[in-house]
């Protein structure tokens, strides 16, 4: 562990990459770890057999 507390929002940042039979939309402010969770999901999706790379899409956006 890094000694910094965990985020507050830790729990919602587990379901994300927990629970993997849920759809999710994830809105969140820029530089909170969106993508870092994403490939965290993603990753856990194939490790676990549910799915392979090429069934998989991955959609995000900004608005700028």
């Amino acid at each position: 562990m890094n000694g910094r507390p965990p985020p507050p929002d830790q729990a919602e940042r587990d379901v994300i990459l927990r629970d993997l039979d849920l759809n999710l939309l994830v809105e969140a402010g820029a530089g909170s770890g969106k993508t870092t969770s994403l490939v965290g999901r993603i990753l856990g999706l194939i490790r676990s057999g549910t799915s392979r790379i090429d069934e998989i899409a991955a959609v995000t956006f900004t608005r700028k």
